[in-house]
Parts: structure tokens; C-alpha cells; sequence
């Protein structure tokens, strides 16, 4: 009987710990708005596009289950949604700043923003 109780413990603990993390991308500062290049707002779209790309990717399957386990995968839904608004946020200030600057292929930003799962920069 203690056994089987050290074995659930143990197997919830363990499943509270496996919520995937994705990380943030931090929000455009004024300073990069102001300094980055077209090459290298080129460069930073990139990394925005090749984070959200990942996050829709998922958690690698061991966690996935044992985050169900511990918290009915409430907890890695949560962390996507907050890695991909970021993601999302930043990919959006990027492709506005890329148009402010007359970088070539920029759209304007009522056309980004009439992109479905994109964010407005001002959230």
C-alpha cells in the first residue's frame, strides 16, 4: 500500500514538471525599430517565422503525455498560447517596422492586420 502511494506521488510530481517550455519573443524596442536594417529586419522575421514554426511543431510526445497527466495539458495549452502570441507580436511589429522603412516587399499595416492569428502591435 505505501508502495503504491510512493509510485502516485512520485508519477504526479514528475508529470507536474513536463509542461513544455517555448520561450518568449521580447516585444520590437524603439531602439531596434529606429537602428535595424532591411537586411536585418529581414533576418529578425525570419527568427519570428522559425519560432512560431516550432511552436506549432508541439512538445516532443513524452512530455505532451505526462503534462495530460498532471494537469490535463492545461498547462502546456497555456504556454503554446503565450509562446505564440509573443511570437505572433513580434512577427507583426517587424513586418510594420519593414514597411515604415521601405523595405522592398513590406506590405502596409492594414494588410497585416487583416491577417487571421495575427496581433495588433499595440497589445
Amino acid at each position: 500500500m505505501k508502495l503504491a502511494l510512493l509510485y502516485l506521488v512520485v508519477a504526479l510530481t514528475s508529470a507536474g514538471c513536463a509542461t513544455h517550455r517555448y520561450g518568449r519573443l521580447q516585444s520590437l524596442t524603439e531602439i531596434e525599430r529606429e537602428t535595424l536594417t532591411c537586411e536585418q529586419l529581414e533576418v529578425e522575421v525570419a527568427k519570428a517565422e522559425q519560432f512560431l514554426q516550432e511552436i506549432k511543431a508541439g512538445a516532443p510526445a513524452g512530455k505532451a503525455v505526462l503534462g495530460v497527466l498532471g494537469d490535463f495539458g492545461i498547462g502546456n495549452a497555456m504556454e503554446r498560447d503565450d509562446a505564440r502570441e509573443s511570437g505572433e507580436r513580434r512577427l507583426h511589429e517587424l513586418q510594420d517596422a519593414r514597411y515604415r522603412k521601405g523595405c522592398p516587399g513590406a506590405q502596409p499595416p492594414e494588410a497585416l492586420e487583416a491577417k487571421p492569428g495575427q496581433l495588433p502591435a499595440s497589445r
